[in-house]
């Protein structure tokens, strides 16, 4: 694979990144780790980091990529698989408008509500219990914390949902990926790890998804 890579590397067209470098971003991206650090470490700008980790999380759609975010990934505060995939599938419209609901988010984060549902949220008339609404907003608070750990905010998007897809497959594809992998001394999963579910394994299917999609011209 590194014969073929070093004759291209126009994943990103207006970057300039060896093989080493790739493989670095793609590690950071997977781990979840953020824009600033992943910049600071590669010697690349915040901006080109940024997109770089936009244009790889497009590719986790794709169905080699389905292990970890389908019903064998789960997200940290939710248990049971089948109540995610209902989450993912049937409600991710309703999940999408209560993630960009940011006035919501923001007052129970700054501790002007008690209750991290409000009084509007439309989440308990969508879900049979109390409980399967409470894991459903735990699903969303996952993907805010993430992505305000990647330091990733607002993204030129017009369609709302397909944004909120791509961000909870990313979510859901870093906590699988750290749940299965091993850690480092730093608390870092382990890049060696090449497990089914594990980091290493997640890192080549990006790396050959990269390459592939030169191929392709795109």
């Amino acid at each position: 694979m590194a014969k073929r890579y070093e004759q291209r590397n126009t994943f990103r067209r207006h970057a300039k990144l060896s093989e080493e470098e790739t493989i670095r971003l793609i590690y950071c991206f997977a781990a979840g780790i953020s824009v600033a650090a992943a910049a600071s470490s590669s010697g690349h700008s915040a901006k080109t980091v940024r997109g770089y980790y936009i244009s790889l999380r497009s590719l986790l759609v794709l169905p080699a990529f389905n292990r970890w975010h389908g019903l064998k990934s789960t997200l940290v505060k939710v248990v049971d698989p089948q109540t995610e995939a209902i989450m993912k599938a049937s409600f991710l419209d309703v999940l999408a408008d209560c993630y960009f609901n940011r006035a919501c988010y923001r007052n129970y984060t700054l501790g002007n509500r008690k209750t991290r549902l409000c009084r509007s949220c439309p989440m308990p008339a969508r879900f049979k219990t109390r409980a399967s609404a409470d894991d459903a907003v735990a699903m969303i608070d996952e993907v805010h914390a993430l992505y305000r750990r990647l330091g990733i905010y607002g993204e030129k998007q017009a369609d709302a949902l397909a944004l909120f897809r791509e961000r909870l497959i990313h979510t859901s594809t870093v906590a699988a990926v750290r749940a299965a992998s091993r850690s480092l001394p730093n608390g870092l999963p382990d890049p060696s790890d090449n497990g089914e579910h594990s980091i290493g394994t997640l890192i080549d299917r990006l790396l050959t998804a990269v390459l592939d999609s030169e191929d392709r011209g795109e």
